[in-house]
């Protein structure tokens, strides 16, 4: 489950609905196999006031682009991880800027893990890293997330959807998909 917090606002408090993607991202995960959502949006522990998820991963399981885009940053040389809030900034990440000027975050990647570099174009369902257990984590998994910014300049998530083998959905807790 992911210990990952920051500070950001819902599209659904700004009362804009611009933010609320049309887009339908790929499951970031490998195709055929179950996937685990262990915390979803605004979920109680860690996703109070955001709209991401936390894919249950083993450390080491391959990640996948779940849209095209352009590497914006990058990390993959930390090496820790845990409970406590000194790991808070050492958490390995992609995060990928899409045309339309969101961007998808990738969080909590294994030490090396990482399969891209600042400024990559990338292709929807490229691989892009591994999974793991780096930063403000409580186990290995992967935290994704779609986010913009509003004219303050503070990061804003918002829901998305996902095609999966049953069709278009948006991910809930507690549930198995496939992509």
């Amino acid at each position: 489950m992911c210990c990952f917090i920051r500070s950001t606002l819902l599209a659904q408090d700004l009362g804009s609905d611009k933010l609320r993607s049309s887009y339908v991202y790929s499951l970031p995960t490998e195709k055929g196999k179950k996937v685990f959502i262990s915390q979803g949006y605004k979920g109680w522990f860690s996703h109070k006031k955001q709209f991401a998820l936390d894919f249950k991963l083993k450390e080491g399981s391959p990640i996948y682009a779940a849209r095209e885009g352009v590497v914006y940053q990058c990390a993959s040389h930390n090496t820790k991880g845990g409970m406590n809030k000194k790991y808070l900034s050492q958490g390995n990440h992609i995060i990928i800027q899409h045309e339309d000027g969101s961007y998808a975050a990738y969080w909590h990647l294994k030490h090396n893990g990482v399969s891209v570099v600042k400024g990559e174009k990338v292709a929807k369902g490229q691989q892009i890293g591994y999974s793991g257990n780096t930063g403000y984590s409580t186990s290995a998994h992967l935290h994704f997330e779609v986010y913009t910014y509003n004219e303050k300049g503070n990061q804003v998530t918002f829901p998305t959807q996902f095609e999966t083998s049953k069709g278009i959905r948006q991910l809930k807790a507690y549930r198995f998909y496939r992509r």
